[in-house]
């Protein structure tokens, strides 16, 4: 009997692999954001009858056909889970940097955070960085794109120089497609003209 598990969470402990199906006894732990304290819900769905947990440490265990929950403690979890959450891989994490109007030219203050995010990196082994960049409103799309792209690429430079593999920096650049603050066309918006570097 086969079961299909469907989640809006990214911390999830799971006996198996959650790319469909789960089989009897498997067991899903659904986890808290330990930064925001977000749940998320997961659905585990058999045939027409679906069974939705959306409360922090509540395990799910699939047993001859049936699903049934238990909350934990979180002192439990640590006790029945410890292992496995030491193994999970560090979550990813974004940081935001500014840039003058139509310059490839970062701000002081996002100058002074290539130190964090050097170190963020440094800590993470076999890490991997997808660097986003993105500009506000003013121009044509053909010019956003190419500044935004310009962005992307000089902040890699400046990882790269501090000895970093190129190889494992992407690049994109996104034009005025992703604002970070909804602005009509042609209006100048200093948080919108940034680069977003996210270490995973």
């Amino acid at each position: 009997m086969n079961f299909k598990v469907v989640t809006t969470s990214t911390i999830l402990l799971a006996s198996t692999v959650l790319t469909g199906c789960c089989s009897v006894g498997d067991r899903v732990v659904l986890l808290q954001d330990d930064k925001t304290g977000k749940v998320g819900k997961v659905a585990i769905i058999q045939d027409a009858n679906e069974t939705v947990i959306s409360e922090a440490f509540t395990r799910a265990t699939i047993t001859n056909g049936k699903v049934s929950q238990k909350v934990l403690s979180a002192a439990e979890v640590q006790t029945e889970y410890g292992d496995e959450l030491r193994a999970l891989p560090p979550r990813p994490i974004s940081y935001y940097l500014y840039f003058a109007s139509g310059a490839g030219q970062l701000t002081t203050e996002s100058q002074d955070r290539i130190p964090e995010i050097s170190t963020e990196i440094k800590n993470r082994s076999g890490s991997e960085v997808l660097i986003v960049g993105h500009t506000d409103t003013v121009g044509t799309d053909a010019i956003n794109d190419k500044i935004s792209l310009e962005r992307a690429e000089s902040v890699k430079n400046i990882l790269i120089s501090k000895g970093f593999d190129a190889g494992k920096l992407s690049t994109v650049g996104r034009g005025e497609r992703d604002l970070l603050v909804p602005t009509p066309d042609n209006t100048p918006e200093p948080e919108n003209r940034r680069v977003e570097v996210m270490v995973r």
